[in-house]
């Protein structure tokens, strides 16, 4: 019988602002993820668990949204 896969280990505030951060400047999740070092999955979790995270999630795609819009302009 085999041992069951390790649970992934926490995010790290770092790698949560990092991620955040990504987002407002008008990354994509997946790019974000990325430049945090995690797999978007991770994030996505934590999204579910974290009502706090999910809220700055949202506010981080709606600033980089914005930027994206001012920018095209």
């Amino acid at each position: 019988m085999s041992k069951p896969a390790p649970a992934p280990r926490k995010l790290k505030a770092k790698e949560r602002e990092t991620f955040l951060a990504g987002l407002a400047a008008g990354w994509s999740i997946t790019h974000a993820a990325k430049l945090a070092g995690r797999e978007r999955r991770r994030f996505y979790d934590m999204r579910g668990r974290d009502e706090a995270f999910a809220v700055a999630w949202d506010e981080a795609i709606e600033s980089g949204t914005e930027a994206l819009e001012d920018e095209a302009r």
